[in-house]
Parts: C-alpha cells; sequence; structure tokens
C-alpha cells in the first residue's frame, strides 16, 4: 500500500511539472509551437472525407452531454455494484478535473487552429476531449484491471488505453486542437487520475 501510494504522488508531482512545461512552451512560443504549427500543416496530408466523418462522429460521441450521461451510468455501477467510497470520490475528481481545462482554457484564451474543420466554441489549450478521456477511460482501465479477469480484463485493458490516444488524435486530425492542446490535456487528465486514486486508496471504506 506504502508502495502504491508513493508511486501515485510521484506520478502525480512528475504530471504536475510537464503540464507546466508544457504551457510554458506554450506561452512563450517555444520550441512545442514548432511541432505544432508543422503537425497542423502535415496532417492535412493524411486527411480524407470518410477518416474526416469518423473523426467528426467520435467527438460526437464523446462531447459533453454523452459523456455526462456515460459518467452517470459508471456512478451508479460504481455505487450499487462495486465500491461506494469510489463512486462518490469520482463525482468530486470529475468534476474538478472538468473545471480545471474549462479554468486554464478561458484564463489562457488560445486560439484554435485557423483551419479548424467542425465548429467549437471555446478555447484551444488544454483540449477538453483529452484531459476527460485520459481521466475517465484511464480510471476504467484501473477498475479493469482491478475487478475484471482473464480474457474480459485484457479487453478491456487493450480498448480503455487505446481510446484516449484515439480521441486526442482525432482532436488534432480535425485541426480543432494544436498537439500541444492534446498532450496538455492528456497530462492534467492523468495528474487528476494519480490524485483521485491516491485519495482513495488513502481513505478508509
Amino acid at each position: 500500500m506504502k508502495k502504491a501510494k508513493s508511486l501515485l504522488i510521484f506520478s502525480a508531482i512528475f504530471f504536475l511539472i510537464i503540464f507546466l512545461i508544457i504551457l510554458s512552451q506554450v506561452l512563450s512560443y517555444g520550441y512545442i509551437k514548432k511541432v505544432d504549427y508543422s503537425i497542423n500543416e502535415k496532417i492535412t496530408k493524411f486527411q480524407t472525407s470518410n477518416l474526416i466523418e469518423s473523426a467528426k462522429i467520435l467527438g460526437a460521441l464523446t462531447d459533453t452531454i454523452p459523456i455526462i450521461i456515460f459518467v452517470i451510468i459508471i456512478i451508479l455501477l460504481l455505487y450499487f455494484k462495486y465500491d461506494r467510497v469510489y463512486s462518490k470520490l469520482f463525482v468530486i475528481f470529475f468534476l474538478m478535473n472538468s473545471l480545471s481545462f474549462n479554468i486554464i482554457k478561458n484564463l489562457l484564451e488560445i486560439s484554435r487552429p485557423l483551419n479548424i474543420l467542425i465548429m467549437e466554441k471555446g478555447f484551444a489549450y488544454p483540449s477538453g476531449h483529452s484531459t476527460t478521456a485520459f481521466f475517465l477511460f484511464g480510471f476504467l482501465l484501473y477498475l479493469s484491471n482491478k475487478y475484471f479477469k482473464d480474457n474480459l480484463r485484457k479487453i478491456l485493458i487493450i480498448v480503455f488505453s487505446i481510446l484516449p490516444i484515439i480521441i486526442g488524435f482525432s482532436r488534432i486530425y480535425l485541426n480543432a486542437h494544436w498537439f500541444s492542446d492534446v498532450l496538455g490535456g492528456a497530462i492534467l487528465g492523468l495528474f487528476w487520475l494519480s490524485v483521485f486514486i491516491y485519495t482513495r486508496i488513502s481513505v478508509k471504506k
């Protein structure tokens, strides 16, 4: 238990430092912005109508209302079948995760790419889709490893490992976000996930 808690503390500190480094690079127009522009330019060469439509569907399925419905289902399953403490903490940390990226977005007011292929409101950094995906599916990956066994466990771990990466990539593919937005969002989501799991194993049932 102590080893797990130490690892989670280290992870949270590590993710926070990385997030701040990315943020400083974005604000100072450092090297990462050159990477942003390069990826944004090159990704257009690989855009096809079918893949664009697929990315749009994925974006719609992981937008606010579908995610809220999905989160409510997770909360109910946790509360009535698995772990009531987890269900209560999940509500708190999901809200903290969501509030954090919204507050940062509105404080920084960083613009999205000009060649965006979809209608989006709000600012770019960090990507809300990525922050939510890495927090939410990272948690489901953790639960899959904890509560399931054998082939189902392996399948769920693979699915929940790949999904946030695909979601993050789709935001770049649609020119809805810069690479740094997605990377920063992923790191922020993993930070909150580390703090969340640490809090749960520190709280007695």
